[in-house]
């Protein structure tokens, strides 16, 4: 296949900050057919930084597909040096594609999204507090109601500098069409999550990370994850991070096709180890690495009857066909020297690997296959100049 890319860019910062863009992808391939999908977007910020807004319209048109379009618009308003408002409206018809040379999570919906944060910088006991109030709602072109969720969070920086996030996440019931690439569609129950993050000063030479919550599933069982994150910084121009965390549920409900579902229970284990260093004040090393393994063993079966949205368990799993293992790794290693300001060049090599299998159900050799193992290895150069003052 042939693929180009187009940008283009126009910025004002004179008075508040004004920019206009242009996206446009081709794909040129004689076995699956064209595709071209054009984006207009536009950002405006007044001076004094308290009212913001944005919009985007996206246009794809794909060979023997109808063309299709979506929209963003949203803004801020700073009523108060501590207090923000947010509303967003987000429109996606039912034949935008934009998966050729780009990622569009679904279709036919109108989101609409509400967010409101009180951030207090000078409270007596800490350093900083924040307080945040979330509203989001989710419509197919039938007007029905395909998510809803309410969300409370609040965040605590310390006189230390260590912060705590507390959050919890309400789902009122509605009709979900996702677990089914929206081929059908079931009632759910209400449902709810919480999770707690800590962090300590990451300014500090050894510095951590500790992570958990809870949620509720929209069928029996719940999803539960703990997660633990150690970084070393011995010097300004050297970092070292590794986290690892795993996730335990028993109410994952995945679609098997002709209005039957599983219920599975999986596990797994993620890593991450993350390096950068400053080899100058121009340049710098990253080295990225994550990795991720998987589980799932089948529970239950449910079905939608005929004329209904009800969610009806038709029996215990006795066969283990349904089970599954998975492994995937991903590796990458960045160069960037900043030859101008705001002008740069990359050099990035990039390693994907993935197992569809569990090596004697060990981390270690599983993880030892996948760095010998390579599905992918990809070197790419970027150049970005930038003309002009």
């Amino acid at each position: 296949r042939d693929f180009g890319i187009v940008r283009l860019l126009y910025e004002d910062s004179q008075s508040g900050y004004l920019r206009l863009g242009m996206l446009s992808t081709a794909r040129w391939d004689r076995t699956a057919g064209d595709a071209f999908s054009y984006t207009i977007d536009g950002r405006y910020t007044t001076p004094d930084g308290n009212l913001g807004a944005e919009a985007q319209l996206f246009i794809s048109d794909v060979n023997f597909e109808d063309t299709g379009y979506g929209g963003y618009i949203g803004g801020y308003y700073r009523s108060h040096t501590s207090v923000q408002h947010g509303i967003n409206f987000r429109f996606i018809d039912d034949s935008l594609n934009l998966n050729a040379l780009g990622y569009n999570s679904r279709n036919d919906q109108a989101q609409f999204i509400y967010d409101l944060v009180h951030a207090d910088y000078s409270p007596k006991r800490f350093q900083a507090v924040s307080t945040g109030i979330h509203f989001g709602g989710v419509w197919n072109s039938q007007g029905e109601r395909t998510y809803t969720n309410i969300a409370l969070s609040r965040s605590i920086v310390f006189k230390n500098r260590d912060g705590i996030s507390l959050g919890v996440n309400l789902t009122p019931s509605h009709l979900n069409d996702t677990v089914a690439y929206q081929v059908e569609k079931f009632q759910t129950d209400f449902t709810y999550s919480f999770a707690c993050d800590w962090n300590s000063d990451n300014a500090k030479k050894i510095f951590y990370g500790l992570n958990g919550g809870y949620q509720k599933e929209v069928v029996d069982g719940g999803f539960m994850w703990a997660g633990a994150g150690v970084g070393f910084q011995p010097y300004e121009s050297f970092r070292l991070f590794f986290r690892l965390s795993k996730g335990f549920r028993d109410g994952w409900l995945r679609y098997r096709g002709g209005g039957s579902y599983t219920r599975f229970e999986s596990w797994g284990p993620r890593a991450t180890i993350a390096s950068e260093y400053s080899v100058g004040p121009r340049q710098q090393i990253r080295f990225d690495l994550q990795w991720r393994s998987l589980q799932g063993k089948g529970v239950e079966f449910y079905t939608v009857p005929d004329g209904t949205t009800d969610l009806v368990s038709t029996g215990k799993v006795t066969e283990r066909r349904d089970d599954f293992a998975f492994s995937g790794l991903s590796l990458q290693l960045r160069y960037r020297w900043e030859i101008a300001p705001m002008s740069d060049v990359y050099l990035v090599l990039t390693k994907t690997a993935s197992l569809g299998q569990l090596r004697d159900n060990s981390m270690f050799a599983t993880l030892r296959d996948l760095l010998r193992n390579s599905d992918t290895e990809n070197f790419a150069t970027k150049i970005r100049y930038r003309f002009g003052s």
